[in-house]
């Protein structure tokens, strides 16, 4: 092609991607993909439930974080009890609105009491894949206590949740040291916490 057909082609190529654009040809990445993502790859709680009031047992999470950010913190695996809050109430498997999904995980947190943990340290990056196993053993309280839970009483949900948060170490008065968590704010740290419903049996 001679240079009077490179110079006519180059205007049509420009308004080419400019209709693209505007059209929408080049959509933005979904959420998942520009946000700090948390995924629940596997647990056992399916094969276990459902579960009642001061049933032991051991809980095995697998999950995966697809880290967008610089990000120093832990990796929080949990399950816990609301007696407040109905599955009826959350948005845990809104798929088309994982930021409405992250922040019922942090109500989820604000109106119920752990009844069991593993953590993991974690430092991300960008485009950083990582992948954690957790184990922690659980037993199903009979009554949620009213300082985490008001007014208190029966659990009426039990929800496994992995989320990212800040961690310090504190020493307890038994001599064992703990760790104080405080899991990250969805839109402020731009990160989407991830939630299941367990089902609590009578």
């Amino acid at each position: 092609m001679n240079a009077n057909g490179l110079r006519t082609l180059r205007p049509l190529a420009v308004a080419l991607l400019l209709s693209c654009v505007i059209a929408g040809c080049l959509e933005e990445p979904p959420i998942e993909e520009r946000w700090t993502n948390v995924r629940i790859d596997g647990q056992n709680l399916d094969a276990l439930a459902p579960l009642a009031m001061g049933d032991s047992t051991d809980v095995h999470v697998t999950t995966s974080v697809r880290f967008e950010d610089l990000v120093t913190g832990y990796v929080v695996a949990e399950l816990r009890a609301s007696q407040s809050l109905s599955y009826e109430d959350l948005q845990l498997d809104a798929a088309d609105d994982p930021i409405l999904e992250s922040e019922d995980v942090e109500r989820i947190i604000a109106q119920s009491v752990p009844i069991g943990r593993a953590t993991r340290s974690t430092v991300g990056f960008p485009q950083l894949i990582r992948h954690f196993d957790f184990d922690f053993g659980i037993r199903v309280p009979s009554q949620v206590d009213s300082t985490y839970d008001p007014p208190g009483g029966a659990p009426q949900s039990l929800f496994l949740l992995v989320y990212i948060a800040d961690g310090e170490e504190i020493r307890l008065e038994t001599g064992r040291d703990s760790l104080v968590v405080d899991p990250f704010v969805t839109r402020d740290r731009r990160v989407l916490h991830k939630g299941l419903p367990v089902v609590l049996g009578p």
